[in-house]
């Protein structure tokens, strides 16, 4: 038996639904099965990306700014001339604890003569991102001759972007 119902011709049988329902659930069923494995696939790339992805160039920006201050307040010029490296080391400390810094000292021909690492700061392993910055200066020795010398700074996180301990 035919029917016709809002402009559709259906065929109804007693005991029987129609065919047109069912093709339609399906349709409904694999419109979500689809949805689903796009929406999963979507949350798991974007797990793998580095939560702050901004944070290498913070990173340099922090590492400049840190070679910046320190001869901007004399303490290059000043640990160069008398041989302490408190207020390198103080300053270094000072940062934040996520991050972890070392700062080489060079002669003019590009000897490195000190090294100061920030306290407490693991090591970086060859994985680790990390940023090197170099900044120029001068100081006089002790017959007021000046020289050049290079301080180069050595900066990463402490912890890796996603939160763990590298």
């Amino acid at each position: 038996m035919l029917i016709k119902k809002n402009g559709y011709l259906r065929t109804l049988e007693k005991g029987k639904k129609s065919k047109n329902a069912i093709v339609f659930t399906l349709d409904a069923v694999f419109a979500i099965i689809a949805a689903a494995i796009i929406i999963f696939a979507v949350l798991f790339y974007t797990s793998q990306l580095s939560r702050t992805p901004f944070a290498k160039q913070s990173l340099s920006r922090i590492s400049k700014d840190s070679l910046t201050v320190l001869e901007k307040d004399y303490s290059l010029k000043y640990s160069v001339q008398s041989g302490s490296y408190d207020g390198i080391q103080s300053f270094l400390d000072s940062l934040p604890t996520q991050i972890c810094a070392r700062i080489g000292l060079k002669d003019s021909s590009g000897a490195l003569f000190k090294i100061i690492n920030k306290s407490g700061c693991p090591d970086y392993s060859p994985s680790t991102d990390r940023i090197i910055h170099r900044r120029v200066f001068v100081a006089d020795d002790a017959s007021q001759i000046q020289h050049i010398y290079y301080a180069e700074i050595t900066a990463w996180y402490s912890v890796d972007s996603t939160g763990g301990s590298l």
